[in-house]
């Protein structure tokens, strides 16, 4: 039996819509709420011994993240951005330098265009540690978890600071706390730690986190919070390496006028 022409059309103008619906292209959304929190992790390397400047950079949300502005941000989603500068030592007394810029989560079909700046850096030694208990009772639940930078907790129960102080809570979504403010003035890292009036998303970071924690001789020449958003790392001892597995606090900044 034959089909009739005009339910060939229909067929086809079908597939056609199906087609484009599966292959659509990102939307863009509204920036987010300036302050935001976004706990990264590195999924692959950022080696300046083999980056050049323009590279795009990727990497991933590690916990669910939960805006001022009520959006519900899902762990894994992609921020992504490129290398800036670049400068791989080429004698040991040579420092590396490395700067990089993010511009863009991405959720879903949705593409939040952001600025970020780094509040902390924790090696994936670090990194890996926060999610073993520091104190094991034998089961998850009964056991206590230390975040990077300090502040414990039980799974599921309040977050507490270094002071026992209750900064947060720790839910099957992550841990949500409130960020304190934290002066950085004998550091050789240059990151700004500013409180939040707002629990914030920090994946396993603590609310007093500031700064790199477990790497060797890198430092933060600039967190990115000028508004210019570019981030420099700088090396004394060997070309600047964040290792897969390693994490970041990222914090959203207002963009320059």
């Amino acid at each position: 039996m034959k089909i009739p022409i005009a339910a060939i059309n229909v067929i086809l103008g079908l597939a056609l819509c199906s087609g484009i619906a599966a292959g659509r292209t990102p939307q863009p959304a509204l920036p987010l709420p300036a302050g935001t929190a976004i706990p990264v992790t590195f999924p692959h390397a950022f080696d300046a011994a083999k980056l050049k400047v323009g590279d795009a950079l990727t990497v991933k949300t590690n916990q669910v993240i939960l805006t001022s502005g009520g959006e519900r941000i899902r762990s894994g989603s992609q921020l992504t951005g490129s290398v800036v500068e670049i400068h791989a030592s080429v004698a040991s007394t040579d420092p590396s330098e490395l700067a990089i810029r993010f511009d863009a989560l991405h959720v879903g079909d949705q593409v939040f265009p952001v600025h970020v700046a780094l509040r902390a850096l924790a090696s994936f030694v670090d990194s890996y540690s926060a999610h073993s208990p520091a104190i094991d009772n034998g089961y998850p639940d009964n056991s206590v978890y230390r975040q990077v930078g300090g502040d414990y907790f039980y799974q599921g129960d309040v977050v507490y600071s270094n002071d026992w102080d209750e900064v947060g809570k720790s839910t099957h979504d992550g841990v949500f706390v409130k960020l304190e403010h934290v002066e950085q003035t004998k550091s050789r890292n240059h990151v700004v730690c500013d409180s939040t009036d707002n629990v914030q998303s920090v994946g396993v970071f603590a609310s007093s986190a500031c700064g790199v924690y477990g790497f060797a001789g890198l430092t933060v020449d600039d967190a990115g919070a000028d508004n210019s958003g570019i981030i420099r790392f700088r090396s004394t001892r060997h070309a600047v390496r964040i290792a897969s597995g390693s994490t970041a606090l990222l914090q959203v900044i207002a963009p320059a006028e």
